[in-house]
């Protein structure tokens, strides 16, 4: 950085005290605190943009822990080249072509030891599962998974730019936080975009969707389908879903 006259900001952060005290997991923490600081380095200095390092050996590994971890099209689609202020330069390019850039300009990149340890769920992936699956199953494992991933990604695409429509058609906003919708017209939708809607109403009224599930998802689905006045659903985070004279709502605690 010295040598280029680009200023280097490094903090220092105890992440299994930080993963402790809000109950992550190690990955999970030191995570947020790397974007945490990003997002703060950005604000403070006017930047627009936080370029990260994944590469495309990131993505395939990515794609196979959501997988076995359970998903839908959305995660199967990998990591996003841009998602929102973030940009990934390198997405496209092998962890092999880095290095031997690396090699070739005498740079010497810092390597975290861990990564050669098989203790973390993704070093799993990259130590253990893939050279499997290249071995025994599929030579060209990472094609393939980069293949089902680029094309998952443009349905994905496709299916949130409908959704999306939909709920800001039917959506009904009280101004109080809750939103009430046409039963009719919900049932009306196919499931793989009335799910969407939901998952957008939820999001809307709570600012993210984590601690909901899939199940949840199908309980409010089946909710609509009965269409049944004064029957009410009480979900994570104080989320409560109910049907009143054909409008199905979903709000918060009192808003209710």
């Amino acid at each position: 950085c010295r040598e280029r006259g680009i200023r280097c900001i490094i903090e220092c952060v105890d992440v299994p005290c930080m993963a402790a005290q809000e109950g992550l997991s190690p990955e999970q923490a030191g995570r947020k605190a790397r974007y945490d600081l990003f997002n703060r380095v950005m604000r403070e200095h006017g930047f627009n943009k936080i370029a990260v390092a994944h590469n495309r050996d990131d993505q395939v590994e990515t794609v196979l822990m959501r997988l076995i971890r359970g998903t839908g099209v959305e995660g199967l689609g990998g990591i996003k080249p841009v998602r929102g202020n973030i940009i990934r330069p390198l997405l496209q390019v092998p962890r092999v072509l880095i290095e031997e850039y690396c090699h070739q300009n005498a740079l010497n990149p810092v390597t975290d030891k861990t990564n050669f340890s098989p203790v973390y769920f993704r070093n799993r992936i990259r130590l253990e599962l893939l050279p499997c699956l290249r071995d025994k199953y599929n030579s060209n494992i990472d094609r393939a998974v980069l293949g089902m991933a680029r094309i998952l990604s443009t349905e994905n695409d496709f299916l949130a730019a409908v959704s999306r429509e939909k709920f800001n058609e039917l959506a009904k906003d009280s101004g109080t936080g809750r939103l009430e919708f046409s039963v009719h017209a919900l049932s009306k939708l196919h499931t793989a975009v009335l799910w969407r809607v939901l998952r957008l109403a939820a999001e809307h009224v709570l600012g993210d969707l984590s601690n909901l599930e899939l199940v949840h998802i199908e309980q409010m689905c089946a909710l609509i389908g009965k269409c049944a006045t004064g029957k009410k659903l009480c979900l994570p985070r104080g989320l409560t879903a109910g049907i009143e004279y054909g409008r199905f709502f979903i709000a918060v605690g009192h808003k209710a």
